[in-house]
Formats: C-alpha cells, sequence, structure tokens
C-alpha cells in the first residue's frame, strides 16, 4: 500500500498495516517526508506543507485525539476542524 492510501493524519500501527515497518516510518521521518504530530502520530510533510495555519492546528488536534481512545475535538477544535 502507498503512503497517499494512509489517512491524513495516521499512527505508526496505522503505518505499519500499510506496509511501512518501524524503520520505513523512522527513514521517512528523519528524511523529512512525514512529520511526526503527537507521539506515534504522523501525516505526510506534503500534507502539513498545504495546511494553512488554521488546517496545522486541526492536524495537530486530530493527532492529539488519535492518542487516546475515544478522544474526539471540542470547543475551538472542533469548530477549526468544521470550518
Amino acid at each position: 500500500m502507498l503512503s497517499s492510501a494512509l489517512p491524513q493524519v495516521f499512527t505508526a500501527a496505522e503505518a505499519a498495516a500499510a506496509g511501512f515497518g518501524r524503520n520505513r516510518l523512522a527513514t521517512r521521518v528523519t528524511r523529512g517526508e512525514w512529520l511526526a504530530l503527537h507521539r506515534s502520530v504522523y501525516c505526510t510533510a506534503a500534507t502539513w506543507e498545504r495546511a494553512d495555519r488554521r488546517e496545522r492546528a486541526v492536524l495537530r488536534a486530530r493527532a492529539a485525539a488519535r492518542c487516546r481512545t475515544g478522544a474526539v475535538l471540542s470547543h475551538l477544535s472542533a469548530a477549526a476542524a468544521w470550518g
């Protein structure tokens, strides 16, 4: 599976399921192809570069929400995500 098939914000587990093992993931982060938004949560550098200030805040919020089961966006993060 290609990295383009991964969600916009993805976990290390999702990357592994898509065929990107720990070493391949680390290589992409080291090369700057993927960015760590939160512990074990990533996005592609292209996604980050295309994002404006509001979209980057949403990416960070989604990454934080991915770190905890049942977490959701609320208040300002939800407002930004919904535009």
